[in-house]
């Protein structure tokens, strides 16, 4: 059997975002003071939960053929329930569960309106975004946050719970509950899309929704089931962002949109053909977390990172598809 010879631009091509979150990485090791540090590190990676629990929604979507832009409303409807049901005397658990109801609520009818309606999927999660985010102000008249006091047990847990509390040689590591619950989400994502059945259609329908249909796969419950989990992960992490501030802060989900899609789309460059999946989305989330804290450290103004945000983002997907239109290329000249 003939072996396949080492090609740099190949790896380059694989390995692009890896090497700008290298970059960052070395550049902010010499420019912030304490970037690299171990407090810093796991700081920045406990804080990184609620975008990596919306951006696997986001990602069950994306590979469906979608793209959720409700999951900003999904996220502020999570805390709305939570927060409420636990002020109106209902205990925690049960606030909880009735979140994630109210996020496969949201699910449900976003497919719905796809599917048998036949709205766009754009203008679909864009009415419902609208809609969500219009009940938040409406319920909070006007949008006044609404904050707990006293409020201990499972919800304090899940989003201000510490797993691991070290310190040592004046270095706080932490790492909160909350991080290690989106990554036991995050590793059973993985699992069902690139090891079941329910995962391969998933593909299918996304990619070839015509050929799918056709070797008898049900697009529409393939549909129905990514909006479904994309709803209920936003509104965990509504949950979990309401117990990290103890608080409910209407439309705060906006801050989640455009980073989830980023994050889905940076970590689908890190897939030789470019799909969407679960590994390449924690990889954006990290890119984005680290990025952020490494650019308050270095006291850039809020409004100038997102200009350096976007333009990073546009930087890595152009030279992924200048990468492979050149692989493509070459591809084809040796067939």
């Amino acid at each position: 059997m003939k072996r396949k010879s080492f090609s740099l631009g190949r790896f380059i091509y694989d390995n692009t975002t890896a090497f700008m979150m290298l970059g960052i990485f070395a550049f902010f090791s010499v420019f912030a003071e304490g970037f690299l540090s171990i407090g810093n590190i796991t700081t920045v990676l406990s804080s990184s939960s609620v975008l990596l629990l919306v951006s696997i929604g986001m990602c069950f979507v994306v590979i469906s053929g979608g793209t959720d832009l409700s999951v900003a409303a999904a996220y502020g409807m999570g805390g709305l329930v939570c927060v409420y049901a636990i002020r109106a005397g209902i205990p925690a658990e049960a606030g909880i569960l009735l979140a994630l109801a109210a996020g496969l609520v949201f699910g449900l009818i976003n497919s719905f309106l796809i599917l048998k309606v036949g709205i766009s999927v754009w203008l679909a999660t864009l009415g419902t975004l609208f809609i969500g985010e219009s009940i938040e102000r409406i319920v909070t008249k006007g949008g006044t946050p609404v904050y707990l006091s006293g409020v201990d047990g499972v919800f304090k847990s899940i989003g201000q719970g510490t797993v691991v509390n070290i310190v040592q040689k004046g270095a706080n590591i932490t790492i909160k509950s909350s991080i290690v619950l989106a990554l036991i989400i995050a590793v059973a994502a993985a699992f069902i899309l690139k090891k079941t059945v329910l995962g391969r259609h998933l593909y299918a329908a996304g990619l070839q929704r015509r050929a799918a249909e056709l070797s008898g796969v049900s697009v529409g419950k393939c549909v129905t089931i990514a909006f479904v989990v994309s709803g209920a992960c936003c509104c965990l992490a509504g949950v979990i962002g309401g117990a990290q501030l103890s608080s409910y802060i209407p439309v705060n989900g906006r801050y989640y949109l455009l980073d989830a899609i980023g994050t889905v789309f940076i970590g689908s460059t890190m897939h030789r053909r470019g799909f969407a999946n679960v590994g390449g989305t924690i990889v954006g989330v990290i890119f984005f977390g680290f990025l952020t804290n490494g650019l308050n450290l270095i006291g850039v103004q809020f409004y100038w990172q997102y200009v350096i945000r976007g333009g990073l983002i546009l930087f890595v997907l152009a030279v992924n598809a200048y990468q492979r239109n050149v692989w493509a290329l070459r591809t084809r000249r040796h067939q």
